[in-house]
């Protein structure tokens, strides 16, 4: 049998016990390898009406002077204006950096408030005022990950080799150039199903052990 481990490595290292144990230097490198995405802040603020689509505007916006420098619509499916059913969740979504630990000292309405108040900035001259807010969610990615210290690139090496000759690490962290991303994902599945189809072909050509 072998096993393909998706999951990034940071995570696997915290959460897997491996008999027998992994290599010190494979170990090393998934503690280090960083997590895609762990330390940005995804926050969605959901309206009584898609207002930015009656406007005829996406509800897409990028900001390079604000923590809140992605956004996008969200809107559930169905949520056209003219036939919205009664539970279609009209939000935008977006990407906060570098202000996961400041949120986290607030108390949560001020924190919310903080989070609206970047919706309200990047769309301030595109009909955002007055605008009836239902909610406003924000989730700091770093708690689906473990603490470790992130001073090496993605794509070590030694997360490209398999461990006891069984077990692959797939999976975009593990990806050099293009990590983080789908591609990166796809090209970690294309190398790793390589070296899984060799290594079953050559134990399907070893002779079967005799009995006595």
């Amino acid at each position: 049998d072998v096993v393909v481990v998706c999951a990034p490595p940071r995570e696997v290292l915290a959460g897997v016990r491996f008999e027998p144990v992994l290599r010190e230097g494979t170990a090393e490198a998934m503690a280090r390898t960083p997590t895609w995405m762990d330390g940005v802040v995804k926050a969605a603020v959901r309206f009584r009406s898609p207002w930015w689509r009656e406007r005829g505007l996406s509800g897409a916006a990028f900001s390079t002077s604000l923590p809140l420098v992605q956004v996008w619509d969200n809107t559930s499916p169905h949520g056209e204006p003219s036939s919205a059913p009664a539970d279609v969740q009209h939000s935008l979504a977006g990407f906060c950096m570098g202000v996961g630990e400041e949120l986290e000292r607030l108390p949560g309405e001020e924190a919310r408030a903080r989070v609206l108040g970047w919706f309200l900035e990047v769309f301030r001259d595109h009909g955002i005022e007055g605008q009836q807010v239902l909610s406003v969610e924000f989730k700091h990615w770093k708690h689906a990950a473990s603490d470790a210290t992130h001073d090496i690139s993605f794509g070590h090496p030694s997360l490209a080799e398999a461990h006891a000759g069984r077990v692959w690490f797939a999976g975009t962290e593990t990806e050099r150039g293009t990590s983080g991303h789908m591609e990166g994902a796809v090209r970690s599945g294309e190398r790793v199903a390589r070296s899984v189809v060799a290594t079953l072909e050559a134990l399907s050509t070893q002779p079967a052990p005799c009995n006595s």
